[in-house]
């Protein structure tokens, strides 16, 4: 197949807003807390996961 003549131009990507708990083990501690900051202030959202989780009745 015969290559395109014009190259696409591709949205920019946004500022991520969303965060999973699973996500910010994996970041650099700067940037932890950065985020951390972000999410206590509400500028950022932490997605909740309770939803996964069970609870074992003994």
């Amino acid at each position: 197949m015969p290559r395109r003549k014009t190259n696409e131009k591709l949205a920019p990507i946004g500022e991520k807003e969303l965060w999973h708990p699973y996500e910010l083990q994996s970041v650099v501690s700067r940037k932890f807390i950065k985020i951390v900051d972000k999410i206590l202030k509400g500028e950022y959202g932490l997605l909740d996961t309770s939803h996964c989780a069970r609870t074992l009745e003994l």
